[in-house]
Order: C-alpha cells, then sequence, then structure tokens
C-alpha cells in the first residue's frame, strides 16, 4: 500500500515508512544530534510526539485526515542514537472519526503510547 497522506512530510525529522496496509502502520525514526535538548543526549519529546502523530495518520492514510485529540504517555527516555520504531493501529473506525493506538519502543523498551483522535473533513482543511 501507498502513503496517501503528509506526502511532502520531512522524514527525517518525523520518520521513514516500514510497513503500511490497511488500518496499520509502523514508521521508524533514527535519533539525530540536532534532536538532542542537554548534555545528556536526552532527544526533546516533540520529536517522539510527531513520531506518534505520523504513524496515526499513516495508520488512518486518507489525504484529508486531521488530528484532533491524543492522550499520551511518555514512558522512557530517549537519547541520541535509539532507533524508534512506531507502529499503529485503529482501535475503532467510527466513519469520519478514527481512534488510534500507538507504540513506541526503542531496541531495549517501550518509550511513548497514544492514542490518537483522528478527523477525516471531505476536503483539505485550508481548502474554503
Amino acid at each position: 500500500m501507498r502513503p496517501r497522506t503528509h506526502l511532502q512530510i520531512d522524514k527525517d525529522l518525523n520518520g521513514k515508512i516500514l510497513e503500511l496496509r490497511e488500518g496499520y502502520a509502523k514508521v521508524e525514526l533514527a535519533t539525530t544530534k540536532q534532536m538532542i535538548v542537554d548534555k545528556h543526549n536526552l532527544i526533546h519529546g516533540g520529536f517522539t510526539f510527531c513520531l506518534g502523530d505520523y504513524t496515526a495518520m499513516l495508520t488512518v492514510n486518507d489525504p484529508h485526515v486531521l488530528l484532533t485529540a491524543a492522550q499520551v504517555k511518555f514512558l522512557k527516555p530517549v537519547v541520541l542514537g535509539d532507533l524508534l520504531i512506531s507502529e499503529g493501529e485503529i482501535e475503532n473506525s467510527i466513519a469520519t472519526k478514527p481512534q488510534v493506538k500507538v507504540g513506541i519502543h526503542n531496541d531495549q523498551y517501550k518509550v511513548f503510547s497514544g492514542k490518537f483522535n483522528c478527523y477525516i473533513p471531505d476536503k483539505h482543511i485550508l481548502e474554503g
């Protein structure tokens, strides 16, 4: 299956697709020095969240999909050198309001979990 959404996204900052099928997406993100916030090489949580968000959008895979809400937990710190793997799965598919469950892990443990509420409008949000 090919991606139908977020086609111009920067894959170095948001992740690269590993697998994509109906109602499921798997994405990886290699952490880089541009993402660190301190001398301990801690990666800013915004990059982890963005990976989760991007995974949710791909899981729905509609050209107009939007994020309307998210409930997330940052479970463990992410540090420079971590390769993050994110998996999304549609938890309920209520017509235009799917909810996606996302989990992100590195090679040792789960670092993030979340539920992303999505909305699929008839047209792009910026089209009048």
